[in-house]
Order: C-alpha cells, then sequence, then structure tokens
C-alpha cells in the first residue's frame, strides 16, 4: 500500500471527532405527537392578519389532531422575507416540564415573549427558537411547519 502512514490516518480521524461532534439539544419536554392543519383564509386568520399574532390550542379541533405535550402556541413571527412566518412551540414551561403549567404569550416591546406563569422564565417566540431570555437555560419545544399551500400550514414533529 502506498503512503500509508497511521499517525496521519489517527490524527485525521482524531480531528474529524472532535469537529463533527456537537452536543444536541434535548428538552425536558417528553415527546408527544404533533399534528395540526392551520388554515389562515379560514380558521385561523387571526394568524395572517397581522405580525406577531398568536393562536393557542389546548383542545383538538378534528380526530386527526395532535397538540404536543401541553398544547400549542403557534405565532406568525418575523423572517427574513417579511411574509407570513409561522412558527410553533409547545405551551409547558421547559422549566416545570409539567402539560398543566402553560407559558403565556406578552408583548413588552417590539419583540414578542411567553412568560411561565409559574417559575416567571421568559422565552423570545418571534423567530421560531423560543430562545430563553430570563429565569432559564432551557429552550422551548418547538415544532416543524411546513407550508401546503400560501393559506394552509402543518405542525408536526
Amino acid at each position: 500500500m502506498k503512503n500509508f502512514n497511521p499517525v496521519k490516518i489517527i490524527v485525521l480521524t482524531f480531528l474529524f471527532c472532535i469537529f463533527s461532534c456537537e452536543d444536541e439539544y434535548v428538552s425536558p419536554i417528553p415527546y408527544r405527537e404533533v399534528n395540526l392543519t392551520l388554515e389562515l383564509n379560514f380558521r385561523d386568520k387571526e394568524l395572517q392578519s397581522q405580525i406577531f399574532a398568536t393562536k393557542i390550542f389546548t383542545t383538538p379541533r378534528d380526530e386527526s389532531d395532535r397538540l404536543g405535550y401541553g398544547g400549542l402556541l403557534v405565532i406568525n413571527g418575523t423572517g427574513s422575507n417579511g411574509a407570513t412566518n409561522i412558527y410553533a412551540y409547545d405551551l409547558a414551561c421547559p422549566n416545570e416540564a409539567n402539560p398543566t403549567v402553560r407559558v403565556q404569550p406578552i408583548t413588552p416591546d417590539s419583540t414578542y415573549y411567553a412568560r411561565c406563569p409559574k417559575c416567571g422564565a421568559i422565552f423570545d417566540i418571534s423567530a421560531g427558537y423560543g430562545n430563553p431570555v430570563s429565569g432559564s437555560q432551557h429552550y422551548l419545544k418547538s415544532y416543524r411547519i411546513t407550508k401546503i399551500s400560501s393559506v394552509e400550514y402543518r405542525v408536526t414533529n
């Protein structure tokens, strides 16, 4: 075998392992199925009407609806194209990890937040990350949004 250098292979393998491994964030919110269709021209008009419009789902509307662990918080948030940017989060506070302790949307300024009524943690929900602003090291659990048409979206996990 030409140019076989075991030291080179060991060093390359070591570098590959170091730079390819990253910690994956695991939410304290347990997995529960999520499946919800949003209809912005019909049942969910308020989400299309203005930026930072929110809607909370704690009761399924149809037999196929699955709302995660504590329910769903859906927001028309900010995005790069200025159009409709739908984001969805589990309502359960990640500090409490209890399906009945649900965050509530608040608007203290130009950014949109959600606050836990029990522990007081605040999360930024405006851009799809649910990142903690204060009172928590955990993110809100976010869910995938798939655009079906210009007025229809599906929330899943």
